[in-house]
């Protein structure tokens, strides 16, 4: 069922069940970005994070969601490497999401 919030689509990500990966959801929840471009604060899931929940996705959407990303520069690839260290299932998703960026930026 689509959502929608004003004018602004929403993708439900639901967050993840096993502990290790809502640890580290639930530590970048507690300090988000604050975007106050609309005259108030708003609480925003960085680009990292964001990639970090999508990873786990079958969606081919997804994937193609954190390559976009990736490309803004805005994902801390950095920081998204280490937060999946250990989780093979993600590692894999990363490592799929950065060979398809490399290819991207062949282009």
């Amino acid at each position: 069922m689509p959502l929608q919030a004003g004018d602004v689509a929403i993708d439900p990500i639901p967050l993840p069940e096993e502990p290790a990966r809502r640890a580290v959801l639930m530590a970048a929840l507690a300090n988000p970005d604050i975007a106050t471009s609309l005259g108030r604060a708003i609480p925003l899931l960085s680009a990292t994070w964001l990639a970090y929940m999508k990873l786990a996705s079958p969606r081919g959407k997804d994937r193609d969601d954190i390559v976009g990303m990736m490309l803004t520069g805005k994902v801390d690839e950095a920081a998204l490497t280490a937060a999946v260290v250990g989780d093979d299932v993600l590692l894999e998703g990363l490592a799929a999401a950065v060979a398809e960026r490399a290819l991207a930026d062949d282009e």
